[in-house]
This record gives C-alpha cells, structure tokens and sequence, in this order.
C-alpha cells in the first residue's frame, strides 16, 4: 500500500539564485543554515571554494564556468537538484536531452512516453486531478507505469508542481510512499512517470462490488498512517501533506492478496 502525495505545503527552506549572474565565492554563511534543503546556484559566474554544506542540503552549481568548466569536477559532485531555468537543448526533433542528476531517477523522452501511452488515449486514463491526466503506460521492457502529464507544461502553477513533486518525492523514501521513477521534461511538456498501482486508490476500491474485508482495511489504515508519520515526523527535511484522502491511497497487488 501506497501513499500518493500529489500536493504539498513545503516546511523546508529553499534558495534559487540560478541565472542572475552572481559573481564571487560563494558566502560561507550558507553551511552554517541548517534549515536550507535546496540550493540553486547554477549559472551564474561564482568561484571557489565551495563550502560544506549538511548532509541534507541538495546544492546545484553547474553552469559555474569557474568551479564547473566541465560538470564533471569534484565540487559538481553529487549535484541533485534540478536546475528548472537552465536551457535545455533542442535536438531538433521537438525533443530536450540534455542529461540532469537528480539521484536515481530515470529520465524519460517524450516520445518514449507517447508511445508508452499509446499517445495518450483515453483508453488509458487512469485518473484526472487539479494538475493533469494520469494514464496507464507499458515502456519499452514492458514495465507497466503510471505517466502523469501536467497541465499547461508551461505555466507557472505547473512549473512550481512539477519542482515540488521531483523535489520533494525525491527527499521522501519509504516503503510505504509512492516512488517516482522518472520525469519527462521538454520545452511543451512535463511528466512524471510512477509504478502502476494495479488495485488503483482506496476511493475507487470503495465504489467496486468487491468489498474490502476488515483486515485489508486494517493494513491500508496502518500502512497509511506510516507514511504520513514518515513524512511528517521522520523525514529530514519534513513535509506536511495537506490532501489526504481516500483518492490519494494507491493499492498494490499485495494489499489484495497477501
């Protein structure tokens, strides 16, 4: 069982100084804000030495010709958040492939993805929310995914979703969150790509002729309440979910049949 987080209020603390042509080291003073989660000092013109910065601190740097000609220098190590105003390559095809590091997530093209969906039809549609579609995919290896695709890509209420969701499910690991696989970025278009819930949400489970036993319901109730406690107690930093409900609850195969 699943908790599905689809909207956030954010209790981290975050700096984006990407594309203003800072210049100059970096100021010491930013290691010592044990609060400071994200950090985005990409493309700029800054110099070292970079400072230490807490285990918990995501911090962006590329685009630095002075500490990062390459992207490949130590201090460029380990940068995991995205860089969202940096330009993206055009190949020409309509299609972004310039390579972002962002942990283990997989980055998807949107072709890979169209196809995956079979366009997007509505044969697919697995579920509609404030900020898109969900569609049921199957990729190239046959893995059955979950492709949500935000509406209005390119808007602001849309770009501000698509950080927080990549950010903030990015930081949240536990057995009992719904994992993100990868994204999908392109000039037009952002997606996020998720496992496939096969027994959907708790809500369309409560409308089905097959009602869920007691004990079913017992480790749904349990295996939610560890995910929230998860987040907002024991993940660092900690995030507030504010849309819990039963539409939000996804169901695995194992809920069903263990």
């Amino acid at each position: 069982m699943f908790v599905s987080f689809l909207r956030y209020n954010r209790t981290i603390c975050s700096s984006r100084l990407n594309n203003n042509s800072l210049s100059g080291i970096i100021p010491l003073s930013l290691s010592n804000m044990t609060q400071l989660a994200l950090l985005d000092l990409s493309y700029n013109n800054l110099s070292a030495p970079v400072p230490s910065f807490a285990a918990k601190s995501f911090k962006c740097i590329v685009g630095n010709p002075l500490i990062c000609p390459t992207g490949k220098e130590p201090d460029c190590n380990g940068t995991t958040l995205i860089p969202m105003s940096m330009n993206l390559n055009n190949t020409g095809d309509g299609h972004y492939h310039q390579e972002v590091s962002l942990g283990n997530l997989r980055r998807f093209g949107f072709r890979e993805l169209q196809i995956a969906t079979n366009k997007f039809t509505s044969k697919n549609l697995l579920g509609k929310g404030g900020y898109g579609n969900v569609y049921k995919g199957i990729l190239g290896d046959n893995t059955v995914v979950a492709v949500k695709r935000l509406k209005d890509g390119n808007a602001l209420g849309g770009e501000i979703q698509f950080q927080i969701e990549v950010e903030m499910i990015s930081l949240a690991v536990h057995r009992n969150l719904l994992r993100l696989y990868g994204f999908c970025i392109t000039q037009a278009e952002k997606l996020l790509v998720y496992p496939y819930m096969s027994n959907g949400s708790v809500a369309s489970r409560m409308k089905a002729k097959l009602v869920l036993d007691w004990s079913i319901r017992k480790r749904i109730a349990i295996g939610a309440v560890r995910g929230l406690v998860f987040i907002h107690e024991q993940c660092d930093p900690s995030i507030i979910h504010n849309y819990a409900k039963a539409a939000n609850i996804l169901l695995d195969v194992e809920i069903i049949h263990c």
